[in-house]
């Protein structure tokens, strides 16, 4: 349940909430309240969207205890996972949010991080990287008509009162869903959360694998450097694979099997900031678990 105002209430008290899970959204929710919370200790719990199919690949998850020594309002947006029909979403609608492309990835100056690099595949472009901390995720159908797709992203603020979204905040958190992999062993990039994302690997052309071909890069944040271009070699299995971004919260080109080229195990990002640095998240959700957003009151100041 979410209280919809501030409660007047001694520092002292244990209990200032009728419900001490104050944000609790799963799937495609956000929260945008201007409601005013207390000072205190609370629990965090962000995780991404999980890609379909459930394989390997699992999402970037947070989960912390912080201390919060001033009021503060919320913002929350949650992403969905991906399903048979369709890739994740996230509900929030503004500049920040950057969804998965075809081709190389433009830099951006905020952050969110920003979406990873598709593959190249043996006639161009395949498939998508996941998107940024505020990104959709998408779907991509094979021409054997096999679905693959991706989550979309979770991001959490907490920000001091007549804060502004995207510029100040106490406490951030940031994760971004796994890419799903889409033929072989030519892997999409992940999302990043805050640096650089990764890049997709790319595969020969021609029938038996005669012409080499260059991949697409990763994409560039003020906080990291994208995924080099990946250049694939001749041969039938030549496959060049993707690079990991830079920076904290990268985005990950996944990890990959030479003699098996079926394995593919994906990686989303996370990133939060603690009150004074940003600070890279080495942790993930279960295949295919739906993104969720958690803010749970623990008790007062000590």
């Amino acid at each position: 349940m979410l209280q919809k105002e501030f409660f007047q209430v001694q520092p002292f008290n244990p209990n200032p909430y009728w419900d001490p899970v104050i944000v609790n959204l799963s799937g495609a929710q956000k929260f945008e309240e201007d409601t005013v919370f207390m000072p205190g200790r609370y629990k965090v719990i962000v995780q991404a969207g999980g890609v379909y199919p459930v394989s390997l690949s699992v999402s970037g998850k947070i989960e912390q205890i912080v201390v919060v020594q001033e009021p503060f309002i919320i913002k929350a947006y949650c992403g969905s996972k991906a399903t048979q029909n369709s890739g994740g979403v996230n509900l929030y609608t503004g500049p920040f949010k950057v969804n998965p492309i075809q081709g190389d990835v433009p830099n951006v100056n905020h952050i969110f991080g920003n979406c990873g690099s598709c593959s190249k595949g043996f006639y161009g472009a395949k498939g998508y990287g996941s998107g940024n901390s505020l990104g959709n995720g998408v779907i991509y159908n094979t021409a054997g008509g096999y679905s693959h797709a991706c989550g979309a992203g979770s991001c959490l603020h907490f920000i001091p009162l007549n804060g502004v979204f995207g510029t100040d905040y106490l406490f951030a958190f940031h994760t971004t869903s796994a890419p799903a992999c889409v033929a072989f062993a030519v892997q999409t990039g992940s999302g990043s959360a805050y640096g650089g994302s990764a890049s997709g690997g790319a595969a020969p052309t021609g029938s038996q694998g005669e012409t080499a071909q260059n991949g697409f890069i990763g994409g560039n944040t003020p906080y990291g450097s994208g995924g080099a271009r990946s250049y694939s070699g001749t041969g039938i299995l030549a496959y060049g694979y993707g690079y990991d971004g830079i920076g904290i919260g990268h985005g990950y080109a996944g990890e990959t099997n030479p003699s098996d080229v079926t394995y593919y195990k994906g990686k989303g990002a996370a990133a939060w900031y603690n009150g004074t640095n940003w600070v890279q998240s080495d942790n993930w959700a279960n295949p295919g678990e739906e993104g969720k957003i958690v803010v749970e009151y623990l008790g007062p100041l000590e």
